[in-house]
């Protein structure tokens, strides 16, 4: 008899067939009927042991994809309120997966290849039932590197997948990265000892826009670089009106302590809602110039194919609900940061001024009388002024 081989097989085989290993074991060690009987059931323990250790194990709600660091999105595996500060993550990062095995590669290799230590940068990965080959790419890169977490869930949309990806997330800070896009090698280590040294809770970063692998765009005035803003400061920094979730690491407590999220049903504003609510319960959002980020203008994507007449007709959810969020923290206390919203969220909604004309008694509308009045109109920029009265 081989037993080695035998038992490898017994250690690595399906099913419980294992117990004939046993018998055929015990019958090669003769008719020593104490040394059987201590043997037989030393063995029968250590199956029982493998089968336990097997059933505590990660369930997956796709069956067809499975892996020692897969879970399934119900299971509040990573939601462990005994880790300390030398175990904690310094870093979470959330990638929703849909649909994108031509680029995922790209996506994984610049954070597996992150300056961070691994065991700082905790990389969760949400595949939100993608029929492609994604759900092969990340078993793959998750065989190699640890601090890769999947979650299979049945495709609910960008926004549950990124609800679910933040729900997971232990780290004491929070970036958030699409999976057709990728991030410079120094990105999440520079920027968290960057907020870790100022206990900044935001620190947004530069982006290259690319189409086909040529720069087409870069974010950003230099006159920002360093930069440290308030709420009302930051607000009214910007003069494009655009506000991305993907350029930024946030503070973990300012999105759990009030539990934002992505709001289902706000698309392709979702991002602009979820950043701005974070900015409100920001003290301090610093803006470096670094252009870490690094965003795939693709000609078959959402972004690239806007229908500007549809995101406006779309828009007014986002303008209440990043309203109502500011009523909720009471900041509306300060006029100056009610007339700095109103001016981002003006400046945003007149980008497009024939569009924005168009539905503009429905976007005033959505600000509320509270926002809309005309102590807050007079400390706008007289431009926007004139918008309103116009």
């Amino acid at each position: 008899m081989n037993f080695g081989q035998d038992f490898v097989n017994y250690q690595t085989d399906d099913g419980f067939r294992k117990s004939n290993i046993i018998n055929k074991f015990i019958r090669s060690v003769g008719r020593l009927s104490f040394l059987n009987i201590f043997l037989k059931n030393c063995l029968y323990l250590l199956l029982m042991f493998r089968v336990i250790v097997s059933a505590v194990g990660g369930v997956n709600l796709n069956p067809g994809v499975r892996t020692r660091n897969s879970f399934s999105a119900s299971s509040n595996i990573f939601a462990n309120n005994n880790l300390t500060q030398n175990t904690r993550p310094k870093v979470s990062v959330i990638i929703p997966v849909y649909k994108v095995e031509k680029w995922l590669g790209d996506c994984l290799d610049s954070l597996v290849n992150q300056t961070m230590n691994p065991k700082d940068l905790e990389i969760i990965c949400v595949n939100d039932g993608s029929p492609d080959r994604s759900a092969e790419i990340l078993n793959i890169y998750s065989k190699r590197n640890t601090n890769i977490k999947i979650i299979n869930q049945a495709n609910q949309g960008v926004q549950t997948a990124r609800n679910t990806g933040l729900a997971c997330a232990t780290g004491e800070y929070i970036a958030l990265v699409d999976s057709d896009d990728f991030v410079s090698p120094e990105t999440y280590e520079a920027c968290y000892n960057l907020a870790k040294k100022n206990n900044d809770d935001i620190i947004e970063f530069g982006y290259i826009s690319f189409d086909d692998g040529y720069p087409s765009n870069v974010s950003f005035d230099p006159d920002d670089h360093g930069r440290i803003f308030d709420q009302k400061g930051y607000l009214n920094k910007c003069t494009s009106g655009w506000v991305y979730c993907w350029n930024k690491l946030y503070k973990s407590d300012i999105i759990k302590k009030d539990d934002i999220k992505f709001i289902k049903g706000i698309k392709p504003n979702d991002d602009t809602t979820f950043a701005l609510m974070c900015v409100g319960n920001a003290k301090s959002i610093r803006v470096i110039q670094n252009k870490f980020y690094h965003y795939r203008m693709r000609r078959d994507s959402i972004c690239y194919n806007m229908d500007y007449n549809k995101i406006y007709a779309e828009s007014f959810p986002m303008i209440k609900c990043v309203c109502d969020f500011y009523r909720k923290l009471d900041i509306f206390s300060d006029k100056y940061v009610k007339a700095a919203l109103l001016n981002k969220l003006l400046t945003w909604s007149t980008h497009y001024e024939e569009i924005f004309n168009n539905h503009k008694k429905e976007i005033l509308n959505s600000f509320g009388d509270d926002i809309l009045n005309a102590e807050t109109k007079k400390l706008l920029p007289m431009q926007k002024q004139n918008i309103i009265k116009s």
